[in-house]
């Protein structure tokens, strides 16, 4: 793991995130990359081409002074920018940026498969009540598109340091199963511990013996320990894994998403953003498709 996406809009669930991608760069040694994207208005847009080499940016300059004050407030977001770098440089970790124009998901999906970043660690404000029956934001559509692992921070994580990792599933998809390879190796860079997860409800109701032979058998499939095995009991999904989690101090929550957009949307993406939305721990996502 080498690449770290680290999107920013400079509120202070940015700066919670971009604490966390500093403890996990440092650890790992990883490089990372800070992104933000600016809605300027169309005419700039169509003016600028954003190019990856550098720090994002060559930008023809024979129309700027046509636009003076977006000019001036990109001037200021540029500033920023480098002032995150230059922090970032301060703390031990390599750092560079990127200033893009137009659709927030859209550039940060395509700058991480255009780089190559290994993960994408971002800020989420979540969101509550009747927000949550419309589309989803930038943050939702980013877990469940990104073809790469992704971390969300909800609030701020003193003394972040991952060593007790939950995952959450029902353990009979096999490809969820197979899923499962990544966050071993992703735990293997920081000797975290993987704790098993499976939250029983009464809609969807299975005998613990059940339960328990299906984790048992992938613990052993995945080379984890037998002991780290939990069944918990709730009236929801989500809210058993946020309430396991918080409660048993995880630094850690994962989920596997699918990817599905519109109707095809799955439980278990529906369930992933729910936790994002409301999980006060990191979360860390592993998309499927």
């Amino acid at each position: 793991m080498k690449k770290i996406l680290v999107p920013t809009d400079f509120s202070k669930h940015a700066g919670f995130a971009i604490q966390v991608a500093l403890k996990i760069a440092k650890s790992i040694q990883a490089e990372i990359h800070f992104i933000h994207a600016s809605h300027i208005g169309i005419e700039w847009e169509d003016m600028h081409k954003v190019s990856l080499s550098g720090h994002g940016e060559l930008l023809p300059k024979y129309e700027e002074h046509l636009f003076p004050e977006t000019r001036e407030k990109l001037g200021k977001t540029r500033q920023a920018l480098m002032d995150l770098v230059r922090n970032a440089e301060k703390e031990g970790a390599k750092a560079t940026f990127y200033l893009v124009y137009g659709g927030i998901h859209e550039n940060i999906l395509a700058y991480a498969d255009k780089l190559g970043v290994d993960l994408i660690i971002m800020g989420t404000h979540g969101s509550h009540g009747m927000k949550e029956l419309f589309v989803g934001s930038n943050t939702q559509r980013i877990v469940r598109l990104a073809n790469c692992p992704v971390i969300t921070v909800k609030q701020e994580v003193s003394n972040f340091d991952i060593k007790k990792i939950v995952y959450a599933a029902d353990f009979e998809d096999k490809g969820a199963n197979a899923n499962l390879g990544r966050l071993v190796e992703f735990a293997k860079l920081f000797k975290a511990a993987i704790h098993l997860l499976y939250v029983n409800t009464p809609s969807l109701f299975e005998d613990s013996a059940v339960s328990m032979k299906k984790m048992k058998q992938v613990a052993i499939d995945f080379g984890l320990d037998e002991q780290n095995i939990h069944i918990y009991n709730h009236s929801i999904i989500e809210g058993g894994i946020i309430e396991f989690a918080e409660d048993e101090f995880f630094d850690l929550v994962s989920l596997t998403t699918y990817g599905y957009k519109g109707l095809r949307r799955t439980l278990n993406d529906i369930i992933a953003e729910q936790v994002v939305n409301h999980c006060k721990i990191p979360v860390l996502t592993f998309n499927l498709s």
